[in-house]
C-alpha cells in the first residue's frame, strides 16, 4: 500500500515515515500548506495521512474537494484538535479516520490495517445486484449494460459527494465545499441549479433507479433502487 505524508511539522514527518516504511509501505511526503491538490496528481497514493495541529475552515473545503476527486483515496487525519466540532468536520467531509497526533504507533498501525482491508474490498459487491459506476475522469455514469450518462465536473464532484455519503443528507455547505465552490459565493441557489440538473439526467434513464431526496433541514439524500448499487471510481 502506497502512503502520502502531508505533514506541518519535519520531526513528527519523520517519526511517522520511519514507522510506515518500518511496517512495510511506501510512502512520500509534502508540506500540509503546499498545493495538496497537485501533490495527489503527481503522486500515485492508495492513503493520504494528513498531520495538522488545528484544521480550519479551509482546511476542510480543501478535504472535501479531494474526497470527491479522489473517491477511492483511504483517508487518515491526526491533529491536535479533537473538539467534537472539527471531528465530525473531518469526518464529514471525507477523512476515514480522525486521530489524536500522540496516539500510539500500535494504534496507527491497526488503523492502516484496517483501512487497506476496506480499500481491498471497496468495490466488491454480493452478486444479484445492478451496479452502476460513475467515472470521476470521464465524467460518465454508466450500467453494466453499456447505458451511460454524461456529467459536467462540477455535476459530477456534486453527485460523487452524494453517492459516497448516501447514508446522511448532505448540506448545501458540505455540497459547495466538495464542487470546490468558493466560501464566498456558497449560496443555496447555485446548489439547487446543479442538484436540479443532475436530478434531470437521472431521470432520463428508463424505470429511473436513482433519486436525490430533499430532507428539510438537513439538505440532500441520494437513493438507490433496491438490488441497485452505484460505486465511484477516479480511473
Amino acid at each position: 500500500m502506497r502512503l502520502l505524508i502531508i505533514h506541518d511539522n519535519l520531526t513528527r514527518c519523520e517519526q511517522l515515515l520511519g514507522y510506515v516504511l518500518g511496517s512495510g509501505y511506501t510512502a512520500s511526503i509534502g508540506w500540509v500548506h503546499g498545493d495538496l491538490i497537485q501533490e495527489l496528481s503527481e503522486i500515485v497514493a492508495d492513503v493520504l495521512i494528513i498531520d495538522i495541529l488545528s484544521p480550519d475552515s479551509a482546511f476542510f473545503a480543501q478535504l472535501a474537494y479531494i474526497r470527491s476527486r479522489y473517491p477511492s483515496l483511504g483517508i487518515v487525519m491526526m491533529t491536535d484538535c479533537l473538539h467534537a466540532e472539527s471531528y465530525w468536520n473531518g469526518l464529514m467531509n471525507g477523512a476515514d479516520y480522525y486521530l489524536l497526533r500522540g496516539v500510539s504507533s500500535a494504534i496507527l498501525g491497526a488503523t492502516l490495517h484496517a483501512l487497506e482491508r476496506r480499500l481491498l474490498t471497496a468495490n466488491t459487491f454480493s452478486d444479484g445486484f445492478e451496479v452502476w459506476t460513475l467515472n470521476i475522469l470521464r465524467g460518465t455514469l454508466s450500467s453494466v449494460n453499456g447505458l451511460e450518462i454524461k456529467f459536467t465536473a462540477k455535476e459530477c464532484a456534486a453527485l460523487s459527494f452524494l453517492i459516497q455519503n448516501s447514508r446522511h443528507p448532505v448540506s448545501y455547505e458540505a455540497i459547495s465545499k466538495a464542487v470546490g465552490y468558493s466560501v464566498l459565493v456558497q449560496s443555496q441557489h447555485r446548489v439547487n441549479v446543479l442538484i436540479y440538473r443532475i436530478r434531470g439526467k437521472l431521470k432520463s434513464i428508463d424505470n429511473p433507479v436513482f433519486e436525490i431526496h430533499n430532507e428539510y433541514a438537513r439538505g440532500f439524500l441520494f437513493c438507490c433502487a433496491p438490488g441497485v448499487r452505484c460505486v465511484v471510481r477516479a480511473i
